[in-house]
């Protein structure tokens, strides 16, 4: 049997209602409030939204007689289109832009040891990415990788950042060539998306994709399988001096880092800095003293960290030298580095 409730009752309860009622709204602001900002936060990555921005400057790549060849992007509204190198299978590529329309390309310039190069259409008032300036990427930030919407098998890649400056060696129609200052990601990268654009959350261009294919049985790392970029800053570099029709330099020094983490940073009595993760016989850090597990705190007096070691490869010039200091096992040194051109083997 259900009692009712009386009036009188019901005036003495309301104080009690109208608390719950208030704070169940309050908790569901909160709610809204929260899912809200997390779909503005540069974390919560709409692959879709990127693809709607983005896609109508990049560009397929073709040839008579392979077909596509690789994806281009659009950075200036005028036709400049950057690609990698090995896309261009002639003289005059052939550019399919986003609405379908075919073009003849001219080859501006390409740089073999960092597999770049610029081409160019006659258009105007084209839709454009430019590369942006150096930003710096934490590890586990995600990336989404797209190439033209027309390339055969299109797809959108979404990955996160494994690491940064990172140093690769691939092999090219040159031969064997160390690329640095790469960003690794955790997911592969399938031909479709090769030298397409690596966004980031905020639809930054950040990065071009590689996906090298390597012949079984080559001693170099396969790409494919890592899932690699080319960073913007490194890109912007090569590419402003191909449309300037100059011969790119590669500064290098023979080593692969990695920020370090808290707990390293703890041990070495640093609050941050670079861990070299390898030294390559023979080559700059490796004659000025420097080894594997050490960890370095400035390069010319700077903090050391994936900022500054990217700043420093845009504007270091082959023959300089490089001041770092670094700690090895507890005892703080400093050393000269010579900055050589990398090498193309």
């Amino acid at each position: 049997m259900t009692e009712s409730i009386r009036p009188s009752g019901l005036r003495k309860a309301w104080p009690l209602i109208a608390a719950a009622v208030a704070l169940s709204l309050a908790a569901g602001a909160v709610g809204a409030l929260s899912y809200h900002e997390l779909g503005d936060r540069p974390g919560a990555c709409d692959a879709q939204r990127l693809a709607a921005k983005v896609q109508p400057s990049l560009v397929a790549i073709t040839s008579p007689t392979a077909g596509f060849r690789g994806n281009g992007i659009i950075i200036q509204p005028d036709g400049v289109i950057l690609t990698r190198a090995s896309t261009i299978a002639s003289p005059s590529p052939t550019v399919l832009l986003p609405n379908g329309v075919s073009m003849p390309a001219t080859v501006v310039g390409t740089d073999p040891v960092s597999d770049l190069a610029v081409i160019s259409v006659a258009a105007t008032q084209l839709p454009a990415t430019p590369l942006s300036w150096t930003e710096e990427l934490k590890p586990g930030e995600p990336l989404t990788v797209l190439g033209s919407p027309l390339a055969p098998e299109a797809m959108i890649t979404s990955g996160l950042v494994g690491a940064t400056n990172q140093t690769l060696r691939t092999r090219f129609p040159i031969g064997e060539v160390s690329l640095p200052d790469l960003i690794r990601l955790d997911a592969p990268l399938s031909a479709a998306v090769d030298a397409g654009a690596v966004m980031n959350c905020d639809g930054q261009l950040v990065g071009i994709a590689l996906a090298t294919q390597v012949d079984p049985g080559q001693n170099v790392a396969v790409t494919t399988a890592a899932g690699d970029a080319i960073s913007a800053a490194y890109a912007r570099r090569i590419s402003q001096a191909l449309i300037n029709h100059q011969t790119p330099t590669h500064p290098w020094f023979g080593m692969s880092l990695a920020p370090i983490s808290t707990d390293l940073a703890a041990r070495y009595r640093t609050t941050g800095g670079l861990y070299v993760a390898t030294v390559d016989s023979d080559q700059p850090a490796h004659q000025a003293g420097i080894l594997a597990g050490d960890v370095i705190t400035a390069i010319n007096g700077r903090t050391a960290n994936s900022t500054s070691w990217s700043q420093l490869l845009l504007t270091v010039a082959v023959g300089e030298h490089v001041q770092i200091d670094l700690v090895r096992n507890g005892t703080p040194q400093q050393v000269t580095v010579p900055v050589a051109e990398a090498p193309a083997r």
